[in-house]
This record gives C-alpha cells, sequence and structure tokens, in this order.
C-alpha cells in the first residue's frame, strides 16, 4: 500500500476522507483573574506532607480508634509546614 493510498501524502486520513489530525478552534485569550484557579501552593505542600507522613506510617490511616480531634491536629500540624515552606520560599537568597 502506497502512502497515497493510506491518505499520507495529501494530509488527509483515511482513504483520504478525513485530516489525521483534527482541526481546532483557535484558543482564545482568558484573562487570569477569570480562569480557575485550582489548587492553592499552600494546600499543594500539605497535601505532599501528609501524602509523605501516610507513607512513613501505613496503616495510621486507616486506623478508626484514631480520633477526630487529633486528626485535626495532625492536618493543623501538616499546614504549619506548608506555611513553612512557603516561607523559606520567599527568603530564598538571589
Amino acid at each position: 500500500m502506497s502512502t497515497k493510498d493510506r491518505g499520507i501524502a495529501d494530509g488527509k486520513g483515511r482513504g483520504g476522507k478525513s485530516p489525521a489530525v483534527p482541526k481546532t478552534k483557535k484558543a482564545r485569550f482568558v484573562p487570569a483573574a477569570s480562569r480557575p484557579q485550582g489548587i492553592s501552593l499552600r494546600d499543594y505542600f500539605a497535601a505532599k506532607v501528609a501524602q509523605g507522613d501516610a507513607e512513613v506510617a501505613p496503616g495510621w490511616n486507616n486506623d478508626e480508634s484514631i480520633s477526630d480531634d487529633y486528626l485535626r491536629r495532625r492536618a493543623g500540624f501538616y499546614y504549619r509546614l506548608a506555611d513553612a515552606m512557603i516561607g523559606a520560599r520567599v527568603r530564598v537568597p538571589k
């Protein structure tokens, strides 16, 4: 089968019926203020700390005997570490 038979030479898709890569509309500019913001850097850092903690002590997160108060304090600790990371990031010497 030649490239012409597969629709490659003419820039069209299979058998020359459609493009190999569909054309898309041009992206329009959306101001940053109106874009979805997603997760904050603080939340990201806190999640990474929690993830690392869960990997060091797998199983504590499945233990029903751990109190909600302890879990809230632990989450607060993750956010304190996240805040420290953000603070260290700001003070990095140039």
